[in-house]
């Protein structure tokens, strides 16, 4: 009867590792996504952070609510003339 159990215990404790490194893992992702940018600390952006942004999944209105709080630190290039 005690080696019917040790199966099922095992398979529960495997879960249960699975499920806590399975938190884990969203805990780490979740705090690298949620400070994508240097700007988010009140820290113009640059161009690189910028471009990265829109290269990202960062939504537009994400990026528009970084750029308006904290500006960024370069100058747009001049359209040509013609």
């Amino acid at each position: 009867m005690s080696d019917n159990l040790q199966p099922s215990r095992r398979s529960t404790s495997q879960h249960q590792f699975l499920l806590r490194l399975a938190c884990i893992f969203l805990l780490l992702a979740g705090s690298v996504i949620g400070h994508p940018v240097a700007a988010e600390r009140g820290k113009p952006l640059s161009s690189k952070d910028v471009s990265d942004l829109l290269d990202g999944s960062v939504p537009s209105s994400e990026i528009a609510r970084v750029v308006t709080e904290n500006g960024i630190s370069f100058h747009r290039p001049e359209p040509p003339m013609n």
